[in-house]
């Protein structure tokens, strides 16, 4: 009988936080693709508009292919993973630090309480999902599970 490692919780929370973003960039590649298609005024707008859902399709085409190799047991999805979780970490971050410039009214914090609350919970997501990239990316069990070695826990 092999001896084969199980696959560890850093894979599989990384392998759901891709296929959901490969999920959601696909739709979006979707969205954009009809629109343009259904919807342009001249040829440089449909050029353009056919040139960003290339753009987000690819995003999503990525996003895949990193939760395909970690199916696999691939190193690119380990990589792809490990990039990715850093992509959502960094989003986060910046879309927290810097607002869009837009009409709509953005949320706004009446009392201390409430802004320290917002400060502490973005902490603590951007460390855990700085912790699972790290675990990913040099974890033990990560390291057996893509060598398909066993190793006692």
């Amino acid at each position: 009988m092999s001896e084969t490692v199980s696959r560890p919780p850093s894979v599989w929370i990384t392998q759901i936080v891709l296929i959901l973003l490969g999920g959601l960039w696909g739709l979006m590649f979707l969205a954009q693709f009809f629109m343009t298609v259904t919807r342009f005024g001249s040829a440089a707008e449909l050029v353009f508009g056919l040139f960003a859902a290339l753009i987000v399709g690819t995003f999503s085409l990525v996003f895949l292919a990193g939760f395909w190799g970690l199916v696999r047991r691939r190193v690119y999805g380990r990589w792809i993973g490990v990039v990715g979780v850093a992509l959502v970490t960094v989003a986060s971050l910046l879309g927290s630090v810097f607002r869009p410039g837009d009409p709509s009214q953005h949320y706004e914090y009446t009392n201390s309480s409430q802004l320290f609350g917002a400060v502490v919970s973005q902490l603590v997501l951007t460390g855990l999902l700085l912790f699972l990239a790290y675990r990913l990316a040099r974890g033990n069990r990560a390291n057996s599970f893509f060598r398909g070695k066993d190793q006692a826990v």
